[in-house]
């Protein structure tokens, strides 16, 4: 029987399933009936399209799943139907098996050849620099031995003259390694699956270690899968390793994590980044970029970080194998990292495919893609956003809204737009934090980028121990002595109200509520001799205990421990840039 046909055979089992679920259990129509007849159309759909659309097909399988884990809360709400619950686990299961076999059938032909091209270092553009003459390792020796067999050219080891091109080239995963539970990692020619259950995860590496290169692949996150981390990833695996890595956290099917480590160290290197898509929907592009001189992080080609060794201490510079890699991490900071696992859904099914290779890098061999410039005149939604510390305590469900929550850890959260605009309209509705939040700051500003000695900003600064006032402020390179209050006719805390700065390089303003409540003039400043903040700016929102400040003097004393947590709303959040030069 064809992939395909077993893949329409599973699905008609969790049909059969559901029918039967339905029929057996009463409580299961007064507490999921809308949920269980979605199941059904769902199945339904996805049923025709696995020969003529299996994306498609895959897409209702997903939305199979969600809906599986909505019945699967509401049960648990309810305390009882126990085995109503072991039933949806065999649904998710038949499902989950459906989504598998459907990317089996995806195995392309043989592959085609790489396309190779002489580049003239002299003559390029590109910032990278050329690596060491003779490779020293007989990792990089394989590396470049397999480039010279597919290419057919042997690689210059006296740099003299033009250096080709490194060949892109898909690699065979049914090549990968398999570091453990070999029977929980499906392996084709274009695709590895990851089987996660109570037994056991998976992990796979190349046989090749790397020392520079770009490497991109096609993944998709398993759905309903708190407490599961899920990795691609170059690591020098070592006892001190170096690492670069793509992660993916169950409980945030939103979020994609960016890290590295040098000899064993990853304090302060890690990045969440927001996404404006579901990672268990559909597959995406994920890229990273490495030699000796920068690490660039993208998805489908839009550049989320860049690392330059330049720049900081510590910078990874041993060869690496690729890793995927899928682990149960509810230990992890009590489960505040990914969530904890429900085994309920098991099996999760982690999915890798294309992965592409080129490597190693030489001067010339790469730029980044073209980024694509934000709309003049368009209001943006600032997704995908960058969060710069404690992900746990930042909430992004709808398109435009976030929540920043202050916890008994004492940690609140900071949020970025991942542009930055030269000028432009930045406003959200905004309700603060209710309770005694003496000494928080909650804060929605435009930076050049906070923390750096020479930022110019714009802020609305809510002080927590006066709800009914904001302050207005200004800084230029890295000083700020431009404080103004604004009086409130209301309790931040007591409802939304839409706070806008309008900036560029002729004029500040600040309103509420559509109200203009400051103006600050560039001629005014300069006429003076006082300054204007003039940098591009990205957007911020931030909750912090700032009691420290002047003693409590600014936002006023910490006392509020008995009334944790505290949540600051934010909806309606958008960039609008315009200019008026």
């Amino acid at each position: 029987m064809s992939t395909p046909n077993l893949a329409s055979m599973r699905i008609g089992i969790a049909g059969l399933q559901l029918k039967e679920l339905r029929r057996a259990h009463i409580g299961l129509e007064q507490h999921c009936r809308l949920q269980v007849e979605a199941m059904q159309g769902a199945l339904r759909d996805s049923s025709k399209k696995v020969f003529d659309d299996p994306n498609g097909a895959r897409r209702e399988l997903v939305r199979v799943q969600k809906l599986v884990q909505t019945c699967n809360l509401n049960l648990t709400a309810i305390g009882q139907h126990l085995q109503s619950h072991d039933l949806l686990a065999k649904v998710g299961q038949s499902v989950a098996s459906a989504e598998s076999l459907i990317d089996q059938s995806e195995i392309t032909g043989p592959l085609p050849s790489p396309q190779v091209e002489s580049v003239n270092d002299e003559a390029s553009e590109s910032v990278f620099e050329t690596e060491g003459s003779a490779p020293s390792t007989l990792s990089s020796r394989v590396s470049e031995d397999r480039n010279s067999r597919q290419t057919g050219l042997t690689p210059s080891i006296n740099n003299l003259g033009p250096f080709p091109v490194p060949p892109k080239f898909e690699m065979s995963m049914s090549e990968l390694v398999v570091d453990f539970c070999s029977n929980h990692v499906i392996r084709t020619l274009s695709t590895a699956i990851i089987r996660l259950d109570r037994s056991c995860g998976g992990k796979f590496h190349t046989t090749a270690k790397y020392t520079s290169g770009v490497f991109t692949i096609r993944m998709r996150a398993p759905a309903n899968a708190p407490g599961m981390i899920n990795s691609f990833y170059i690591s020098s695996n070592d006892g001190a390793l170096d690492m670069i890595s793509f992660d993916f956290v169950g409980n945030q099917p939103n979020r994609v994590l960016t890290a590295y480590a040098v000899n064993g160290n990853h304090e302060q290197k890690l990045k969440t980044f927001h996404m404006d898509f579901d990672t268990t929907a559909e597959f995406h592009q994920y890229t990273i970029k490495w030699d000796n001189e920068m690490i660039v992080w993208m998805v489908d080609d839009v550049v989320l970080r860049t690392l330059r060794a330049s720049c900081v201490k510590d910078y990874p510079t041993k060869p690496g194998h690729i890793f995927g890699y899928s682990w149960d991490a509810s230990s992890l900071n009590d489960g505040a990292m990914a969530g904890r696992m429900n085994w309920l859904n098991a099996p999760y099914f982690m999915h890798f495919k294309n992965l592409q290779v080129t490597s190693p890098l030489r001067r010339g061999d790469w730029v980044p893609p073209q980024q694509k410039n934000v709309q003049r005149t368009s209001t943006n939604s600032i997704r995908p956003f960058v969060i710069d510390y404690c992900p746990w305590s930042v909430a992004a469900d709808a398109e435009h809204d976030v929540d920043i929550t202050f916890d008994k850890k004492g940690c609140g959260g900071r949020l970025r737009s991942l542009n930055s605009y030269p000028s432009g309209k930045f406003s959200s509705r905004i309700k603060c934090a209710e309770g005694d939040t003496s000494g928080l700051l909650t804060s929605f500003y435009v930076s050049s980028g906070e923390g750096t000695i020479t930022q110019d900003e714009i802020d609305f600064e809510f002080l927590g121990d006066n709800k009914r006032i904001v302050q207005t402020n200004f800084y230029v390179n890295g000083t700020s002595d431009n404080e103004q209050w604004v009086e409130l006719d209301y309790d931040c805390s007591s409802g939304f109200h839409t706070y806008a700065i309008h900036y560029d390089q002729h004029q500040i303003k600040w309103f509420v509520d559509s109200k203009l409540v400051r103006t600050v003039v560039k001629e005014d400043q300069l006429r003076e001799r006082l300054p204007y903040p003039t940098k591009r700016m990205f957007l911020y929102s931030s909750v912090w205990n700032a009691s420290f400040v002047n003693d409590g003097g600014w936002t006023g004393k910490w006392h509020g421990m008995g009334e944790l947590p505290f949540v600051a709303r934010f909806k309606d959040v958008v960039a609008q840039y315009f200019s008026n030069e």
